[in-house]
């Protein structure tokens, strides 16, 4: 019979499971909440040396492998996403200017002004390794609902959260100066000053295989997760099939709406 030992994380509220093979190696490893007995996430270890997680990531020595869950523990709790704080002051200008874009493209465009927070929280890593800004209320959720998806199998990777609009609009010129007219650009760019991702509260998602942004993820055991159960936790898709925005249809783009109390 394999062996079980437990171990204790920050000595609070969580801990650490690790279930040996008979031959003395760790097989997998569980964050199990004390209070109910609840487990929040599993990996399965490779070679009882790391954790296999979403993305790939170089083999830990075994001397780390605790180190390494008390991190993955910290980031995947529920309710604790600020691990570093943002505060801001938004600038307000006209991120249009000097871009060129047509007068009757601005006169028909149909997409709202979005504002910039003031505050934003370090909610994890993305799919690339950078910092995951969210606001705080979105960030509580997001952790919620991946928690939720890996306790029934599902990995949701985040591919981007928040995004300045002077990031927006250095991705606009660029697509400019490589020549694409302004329909190609605007089915699936927002002009800087109006895409969602500038409010904080919006995400790119990745089930962990395949394409990256790209409709096929329609077709991944993720998306189907998330078009049945990412309302529980306030977040709705953006742009599905023939939406009234113009914007091509992104299965991948899911906004948290706050509700009363978030």
């Amino acid at each position: 019979m394999p062996e079980l030992k437990r171990r204790w994380i920050n000595g609070h509220a969580h801990a650490l499971v690790l279930d040996y093979h008979q031959r003395g190696l760790p097989a997998s490893a569980s964050l199990v909440r004390k209070r109910d007995g609840a487990v929040l996430v599993r990996w399965s270890l490779a070679n009882g040396t790391h954790p296999r997680i979403a993305r790939k990531r170089p083999p830990l020595p075994s001397r780390d492998l605790l180190g390494e869950m008390a991190r993955l523990e910290a980031r995947f709790k529920a309710g604790t996403a600020a691990q570093r704080l943002l505060s801001r002051q938004p600038r307000r200008k006209d991120w249009l200017q000097g871009l060129g874009v047509p007068t009757e493209i601005l006169r028909d465009y149909r997409l709202q002004r979005c504002d910039e927070p003031g505050e934003l929280v370090e909610a994890g890593r993305d799919r690339g390794g950078r910092s995951l800004w969210l606001t705080p209320a979105a960030a509580r959720a997001w952790l919620r609902m991946s928690i939720a998806a890996r306790r029934d199998g599902v990995v949701l990777e985040p591919v981007s959260g928040f995004r300045s609009a002077a990031y927006q609009r250095m991705l606009i010129a660029r697509k400019r100066a490589r020549g694409l007219d302004w329909d190609a650009i605007l089915s699936v760019s927002a002009l800087p000053g109006f895409s969602e991702h500038h409010l904080g509260t919006t995400l790119d998602l990745h089930g962990g295989d395949g394409a990256v942004l790209e409709e096929s993820f329609e077709n991944t055991a993720a998306f189907a997760w998330l078009s049945a159960h990412a309302g529980r936790f306030s977040f709705r898709l953006s742009y599905p099939r023939d939406n009234p925005h113009g914007i091509a249809y992104e299965p991948w783009h899911w906004r948290f709406h706050p509700q009363a109390g978030q």
